[in-house]
């Protein structure tokens, strides 16, 4: 049976300094999670141990991968192998929002 989700009504499941996180979906073993960032606002370095898709939807965003840097813009997608230390930041002037796809293991 189809699903449709509002992203407006999703659960949100992380808020601290300017980045919002909500859950929109999760079933099986994947979740789909969706991302915003006000301008100048990042997330602290932390590590996730599970491979997460990202797709910059809107604005401008760095993250830092380890000790790598990558610029990306709105249509960009990236992927960040599991265990990997890595922080998001808003280097644009808009919001930057991104859709996160997680391969959670069962």
């Amino acid at each position: 049976m189809a699903r449709i989700v509002n992203i407006t009504d999703s659960e949100i499941i992380f808020n601290q300094g300017g980045v919002i996180g909500k859950q929109v979906l999760r079933q099986e073993n994947t979740e789909f999670v969706y991302l915003s960032f006000e301008p100048g606002s990042e997330t602290s370095a932390h590590i996730q141990e599970i491979l997460m898709t990202f797709y910059i939807s809107n604005g401008k965003g760095t993250v830092i991968i380890e000790n790598e840097t990558f610029q990306l813009e709105k249509g960009q997608v990236i992927e960040i192998p599991a265990g990997k230390n890595r922080q998001w930041k808003n280097s644009g002037s808009e919001v930057l929002e991104l859709f996160v796809v997680k391969k959670i293991s069962q």
